[in-house]
């Protein structure tokens, strides 16, 4: 039967859609992407002639090198460029000797990449199956050699890769001032001494991209990261360690504004849709689903006990009107309670109005027990339930709660470990 031969160009476009199904995560951060095959006058300046990425998150590709390739070998490259961009390995390249640590980054994207279930080819650098890398650097002459080894390269960071990898090679001046990295074992020794093996190439992570600054470059990295991981976790469709690498790099860095943000996002169900293209397909000529999002319920519980100052309450109204420009779509409950439930108002559809009506009343001790009470009896379809306090509270018992909850303390709370139950961010500060 004859199979019509795709170009190198529909090449990429056929491993993005099955990206969809396969790894819905690295699908999410693609359709945000501009991906090219790349004028061969501009491959010709590559030192590896693969294919390379920027912080914009464009995937530049040479035609040469996919021809005639398989699915999954195409689509192990996209996967590979992605989880670059996702683990900012661009960014910490700077101040870092950038061969050593592409060849750090290398190993630990396509430790994810077989992880998601990809063949990584055998010419990419790589662990071995035990988890471990041996590098051999020749010396400049070609009369030395040094090796350097690295044991369980799946449960590391590139940086900690990277670290062990300078550490054994740090005393050699050769190398150090000049030297050039040798094939790997197992490999056929390249022409120009560099590590064997056709690598993507990351030359310019440097560099300012299209006249952007570092900070908002990686800013809108992070953004589009960010709703790509809640939803991927949502789905559950994201593997254990890289949800955790990504999770700690995002609340590493991440405001608790932010976090608060994506959690109410997250809160919100969808379901892709035929019905409409999304408006994505326009620039890049296939028909993809839109994400048609529904209205969901969400509880907000403000802490209105005598511990609580005005600044306080003004910051959690403050926060409220935010959630509600972001989510038009959002039907929340706002609940004033301190130690007792003193009134209950509606917001429906992001209403402005309906938020500044609130009353505030309270004044006495603090209990969260009628707040959950009232989501058992009164909500139990609400999707989340979120309370801003200091958390000096009662709290009820861990089993008796079934609604996902996100505790938003003010900067005097309650140590944050003494939650005993939920998600925990503190005000002013980092996630917890």
């Amino acid at each position: 039967m004859y199979e019509e031969r795709l170009s190198p160009s529909r090449q990429l476009l056929r491993a993005r859609t099955q990206l969809q199904k396969k790894a819905y995560f690295i699908y999410s951060i693609l359709v945000y992407s501009k991906y090219r095959i790349a004028p061969p006058e501009e491959v010709e300046q590559w030192e590896h002639k693969t294919a390379r990425a920027n912080m914009l998150g464009d995937i530049d590709v040479a035609a040469e090198y996919i021809e005639d390739k398989s699915d999954n070998f195409v689509e192990a490259l996209l996967y590979h460029e992605v989880i670059h961009l996702v683990l900012m390995h661009p960014v910490l390249c700077k101040g870092r000797i950038r061969e050593l640590w592409n060849i750090a980054a290398d190993i630990k994207a396509n430790s994810y990449v077989s992880q998601g279930g990809y063949n990584v080819p055998s010419e990419w650098i790589q662990a071995d199956m035990r988890g471990i890398f041996e590098l051999k650097v020749t010396m400049p002459d070609g009369t030395q050699e040094a090796i350097a080894t690295v044991e369980g390269c799946n449960s590391k960071s590139a940086i900690t890769i990277y670290d062990e990898l300078y550490e054994q090679l740090k005393d050699n001046a050769q190398i150090m001032s000049g030297g050039k990295f040798g094939d790997r074992k197992g490999s056929k020794k390249s022409d120009k001494g560099n590590v064997s093996g056709e690598v993507p190439n990351h030359d310019g992570w440097e560099d300012e991209v299209d006249g952007k600054s570092r900070e908002r470059v990686i800013n809108e990295l992070k953004d589009r990261v960010r709703d790509a991981y809640e939803t991927a976790k949502r789905q559950g469709t994201l593997s254990g360690d890289l949800e955790r690498s990504i999770g700690e790099l995002l609340e590493s860095k991440t405001s608790w504004k932010d976090i608060l943000k994506a959690t109410i996002i997250s809160a919100m169900p969808y379901e892709t849709s035929y019905r409409l293209p999304h408006k994505r397909s326009y620039a890049i000529g296939i028909y993809m689903p839109h994400i048609e999002k529904e209205s969901s319920d969400v509880i907000i519980a403000l802490d209105t006990s005598g511990s609580i100052s005005q600044n306080h309450l003004a910051a959690f109204v403050s926060e409220i009107v935010a959630m509600s420009r972001q989510c038009h779509n959002l039907n929340m409950e706002v609940i004033i309670c301190d130690a007792d439930i003193h009134e209950v108002y509606p917001v429906r559809n992001g209403s402005i109005d309906d938020i500044m009506a609130i009353k505030m009343s309270g004044g006495g001790g603090t209990s969260h027990i009628p707040v959950f009470e009232y989501c058992k009896t009164h909500k139990s379809g609400a999707k989340l339930l979120v309370n801003f306090t200091d958390g000096f509270t009662t709290f009820p018992k861990p089993e008796d709660v079934s609604i996902e909850t996100l505790w938003v303390l003010t900067e005097n709370s309650i140590a944050p470990e003494k939650i005993p139950f939920g998600r925990v961010i503190r005000m002013g500060t980092k996630v917890l």
